[in-house]
């Protein structure tokens, strides 16, 4: 694992060039297609992966989202600058902006495009952070939810999201002021409300 000096731990550039150098898409699609283990050695049935956590055990450089790469480079930079065979398209986003607490979700699509330039495979993205006088802290998860060469039709990619939002309620709802749409589908502002915890949302 690659050591850096207290100065150079937080968002150092040179942490991205050696990802690049030793990322390898390929095996990356492959390790988001795996089964995990746990320590006891039961499997892990997720189909959820932590972004940071793969690339660290892939490049062995110690990255983490304290890093603060895809807040400062934004998620769709963040990937391009690991390899351009990664393309992230961001599908909705939820902002609240206060000056004391700030907190910021977004979904999105990740394609992988592979070695075979014929294969390729999406996988959802979410992203959520939250600062409050501190370090911004958060995840981003990637999720397992295609089949290799899927194409998406928008109806399904809506169905996979309502999900989502539906899987997370069980952690709370979201906290949102706004909601920007990036991508234009059948949203239902009703149906989402119920997973926003403010009542006075904005929808942009």
């Amino acid at each position: 694992m690659l050591k850096y000096s207290e100065s150079e731990l937080i968002g150092n550039k040179k942490k991205l060039t050696e990802i690049k150098r030793k990322f390898q898409v390929d095996k990356f699609n492959s390790v988001l297609n795996s089964p995990r283990k746990y320590p006891s050695g039961k499997i892990n049935t997720s189909k959820h992966f932590d972004i940071f956590d793969v690339l660290e055990k892939m490049t062995k450089v110690d990255i983490t989202f304290f890093d603060e790469f895809t807040i400062k480079l934004g998620l769709k930079d963040f990937f391009k600058k690991i390899s351009t065979n990664l393309v992230y398209e961001p599908i909705i986003g939820f902002l609240h902006d206060e000056p004391y607490f700030i907190v910021n979700r977004e979904y999105g699509l990740l394609k992988c495009n592979l070695k075979n330039k014929k294969d390729f495979q999406y996988y959802l993205i979410s992203s959520d952070w939250f600062r409050k006088d501190s370090f911004p802290q958060g995840y981003v998860t990637c999720t397992n939810y295609f089949k290799l060469n899927q194409k998406i039709l928008n109806k399904e990619l809506l169905k996979t999201l309502f999900d989502e939002f539906k899987r997370s309620y069980q952690y709370g709802k979201i906290i949102a002021k706004e909601v920007y749409f990036f991508r234009k589908l059948d949203w239902s502002k009703e149906k989402l409300k119920k997973y926003i915890k403010n009542d006075d949302v904005k929808f942009r």
